[in-house]
């Protein structure tokens, strides 16, 4: 993902039913492009989405599937 400026960003991991499964991290990033890496051990096969927050209210999310 890009940042337009310097954010505190917080990532989390929720499944399919919206229950967070998984908090990956907060942390302050620089401006530009990001690659975030998501551990799924632990995690059963389904579908699953990663939620990012900004500091200056930036809200997005993507969903990725899990498969064993």
């Amino acid at each position: 993902f890009d940042l337009a400026s310097s954010s505190v960003v917080t990532m989390r991991v929720f499944d399919i039913q919206g229950k967070q499964v998984q908090y990956v991290r907060t942390a302050k990033l620089i401006e530009g492009k990001q690659n975030i890496e998501i551990n799924s051990e632990g995690l059963p096969s389904g579908t699953y989405f990663v939620n990012i927050e900004t500091d200056n209210g930036v809200n997005a999310s993507a969903k990725f599937i899990v498969t064993q």
